[in-house]
């Protein structure tokens, strides 16, 4: 799934009827999140030392 998918898909709750439904979304999020995501973001606030920590 893409983003836009992803945001049709939680915009009906005729998607969310039983558990499974919202098992399956998490399953769909996460492989958006480990898949499909083109860059991570990084908090330009944080330090070296907290980032190698």
């Amino acid at each position: 799934m893409n983003l836009h998918q992803l945001i049709t898909c939680t915009s009906d709750k005729n998607n969310f009827i039983s558990i499974d439904d919202y098992a399956l979304f998490c399953q769909n999020y996460l492989e958006f999140i480990f898949d499909g995501l083109q860059a991570v973001i990084i908090s330009q606030n944080e330090t070296k030392e907290t980032l190698i920590n």
